[in-house]
Formats: structure tokens, C-alpha cells, sequence
């Protein structure tokens, strides 16, 4: 599932996400993947507040000071069924650190 409704205002100094237009509540859960669109990193959701809010893991690393509105995102929830990995979806903006987290998953998981 890719969530990209509406827009959101992102600040480098909270990880707390607010939405215009979303609705977050019934479509978005922890540990989904956000990401605003055309900034190249993807952050965990650690909890859906309401609708129009979100509270990130943390910051989003290197992001500029300042607030910012009126971006558009993206939210992706696909994950394998056996080791829950990040399953990697067309519009996706970071493959890469989907994949990555996947791959330290896997090496956890490896025996030995």
C-alpha cells in the first residue's frame, strides 16, 4: 500500500508530521515508511495521532531548519509475510533504505 493524500508540514526540529487533506487514522500504522517527496529519506511512523498528525521515530535526519508545508509524501506499508521486510513499491522515494533495512533483517535473522 502507497498513502500520498493530501499534504503535510515537516519541521527539522520535531518528528511530529502535520497533515492537510489526510487521513491517517484508518489507513496509516506504525512502522509504515514516510518520506517526503523529492527529499531522499525514508523514517519509520512510531504512532498515528490522528488524521492530520503523525508522530515520526525520529527526525528526519538532515532535514533543513525551519518548517515547511505543503510537501508531498509518501507512505508505504508492504512487507513480507515471514520477517516483515519493507517490500520496496513503484513511487516509492527511497528503494534503497527499504532495501537496507531488509538486508539487516535478514543478516540478523541468518544463523551463523
Amino acid at each position: 500500500m502507497i498513502y500520498r493524500e493530501g499534504t503535510v508540514t515537516v519541521s527539522g526540529s520535531t518528528a511530529v508530521v502535520v497533515g492537510a487533506g489526510t487521513q491517517w487514522r484508518e489507513t496509516v500504522r506504525a512502522g509504515d515508511f514516510f518520506a517526503v517527496q523529492g527529499y531522499m529519506i525514508t523514517v519509520q511512523v512510531a504512532e498515528v495521532i490522528d488524521d492530520t498528525h503523525l508522530r515520526l521515530a525520529r527526525l528526519v535526519p538532515k532535514f533543513p531548519a525551519g518548517t515547511y508545508g505543503g510537501l508531498s509524501y509518501v507512505i508505504s506499508r508492504e512487507f513480507t509475510a515471514n520477517y516483515d521486510l519493507p517490500m520496496p513499491q513503484d513511487g516509492d522515494i527511497e528503494a534503497s533504505e527499504l532495501i537496507n533495512r531488509a538486508l539487516k533483517i535478514i543478516d540478523t535473522n541468518m544463523p551463523s
